[in-house]
Parts: structure tokens; sequence; C-alpha cells
């Protein structure tokens, strides 16, 4: 705080009025915020605003470069309009529409919108590192990272647009139909082996795994190692050798399918994890 007192100990009646204490206040008033005509303001420190009651804004609020929550729970009734970075560090509950420029990273539980008509727009990357509830449209344009741990709550209520990649680091429930247009699509993992070799192979839900013909010189086996993969998680072995077996393997080495082209065994088998055991589901042959 660089105001000081023009008089400490206050005036008392007819005491003299001194011209160091009329430029004491005629300085601590150019200090001064103008809460009428506004201004641009530079401060030498932080501005700190403690105590039970904090800051309040019922207008929009706007801050071109760094805001930082980092404890209290912000609550903004306005619209907020931010154009460099946003970083919060707690709960944030937004009742009106946040237009973030900048990179927006919330390190707490967030709510934005109150209502299916809210709308979410976001035009740089965004990163929720805790819940997040969206009960509005909710529009990205560039790169979504939505949670770090498998305790985030990711809750989209309203319709959620991914004009960019979006990556999501914990489990996703659909509870809706997901519908693709144009060139969207699911693309699973393709690994192609080109050794001949016993293969480990790590099925991250939706892998394809293909040896080629030409490449094995004799029968070999694919181990599965399953480590963090669950009940329901899949995968699809195929084949085009015409002359040596690639055999299916549990982690315990148990054989769960064998794979060949054209000579009576499959060349290709879906593989599914069901009760805490891997089992051979469908086969089919490459034509």
């Amino acid at each position: 705080m660089s105001f000081t007192r023009a008089n400490v100990a206050g005036w008392a009646p007819l005491e003299e009025f001194t011209a160091a204490q009329a430029n004491t206040i005629d300085i601590n008033q150019s200090r001064a915020i103008d809460g009428t005509g506004g201004g641009t303001y530079t401060p030498g420190a932080v501005i700190l605003i403690a105590g039970t009651f904090g800051l309040e804004l019922d207008a929009p609020f706007r801050a071109d470069g760094t805001f930082t929550v980092n404890s209290a729970t912000a609550l903004f009734t306005e619209n907020v309009q931010i154009s460099e970075i946003l970083q919060v560090n707690s709960a944030i509950d937004l009742n009106g529409t946040l237009d973030c420029s900048g990179n927006a990273s919330f390190h707490g539980d967030m709510a934005l919108g109150d209502t299916g008509g809210d709308t979410v727009t976001v035009n740089a990357q965004f990163v929720a590192v805790a819940s997040a509830t969206f009960l509005g449209a909710t529009g990205f344009s560039a790169a979504v990272t939505l949670g770090d741990a498998a305790a985030d709550n990711i809750i989209v209520s309203g319709t959620l647009f991914a004009n960019a990649p979006a990556f999501f680091a914990d489990d996703t429930r659909f509870d809706d139909p997901v519908f693709f247009a144009g060139d969207g699509r699911i693309q699973w993992r393709i690994v192609t082996f080109t050794t001949d070799a016993n293969q480990t192979i790590a099925p991250v839900n939706g892998s394809i795994f293909v040896i080629g013909d030409g490449i094995q010189t004799g029968s070999r086996n694919w181990t599965i190692d399953d480590t963090g993969m669950v009940n329901g998680d899949w995968f699809i072995a195929s084949t085009t050798d015409l002359s040596f077996t690639s055999v299916i393997k549990d982690p315990a080495t148990n054989t769960i399918g064998t794979i060949k082209l054209n000579t009576g065994f499959p060349s290709a088998q879906l593989f599914m994890k069901i009760g805490g055991a891997w089992r051979g589901l469908l086969v089919g042959n490459i034509l």
C-alpha cells in the first residue's frame, strides 16, 4: 500500500492545514483508481484483496494477460473474455459465456454453463486436470486434454464439437450414439511385424496385428502382455503367410488361437478379454 496519511493523528479544530499535507493528499488521489472514468494503470506491485468479501464483478470481465485463480472458488455470473492464458487452480463456476483466446488450464473442478443454451468456445489449447462438466454446447477448435487421473469425471450434457484432435486421458462414457460425418471415423492401431521371431504383443484396445508372407521361417508364438487391459478390450491377429502358422497365446502361454492363410486355419481372428481371460471369438479369412 503506497498511500500515506496526510495527518496521522487527524485534524483538530483550527489546526493548520500545511502545504506538505495538501501535497500528500494530491499525490494519493492521483494514484487512486478512477471508478467513474476508468483508465490504464501500471502498479509497481501486486494488488491483493484479502478478507471475507473479496472482489465481486456484476459486469463483463476481461483479462489481456495471464489470469490465475489459486484457492477460492471463482464465480462468474457474466461473460468472461480472456485474451491470454487462463490458469485456474481451484473450482470455477461459470454461468455465462467463456471466451478464451489463449491457453486454458483448469486444475480444479469446474462447471461451464448452467443451461443447455449456454455456449463454451475455446480457440486455443484446453486442459482440464480435474473433473469437468459441460452443460451446454461446447466447441473446441484446438487440442483438448480432459483429465489426468482415473478419478476425473468429464460430463457433457449438451453437444460436444471437436474441430481438432481431442485426447481423453481417462475412461470416456457416451450415453448417446456417436456420429461421424465426412472423413470422421475411429482409426484403429495397426502393428505390422517385420522380424522372424516369437512376439510379445501389448494389444491396446482396438489393435490389429499383421504378419506378411515370406517373413517367418517357421511357426511362431504371439504371447499377450495385457498390462492395463480390462474386460471387453479386444484385438485382431491376422496373417498373409502361406507356409507357417502364428500361434496366439494368453499371458499364461495357453494357446487360444492359430492363424495361417488358406490352409484350414483362419487367417484372422478376433480376441477379447472376458471374465478376466482371453478368448478367441470371430474368425475369418483374407481372400
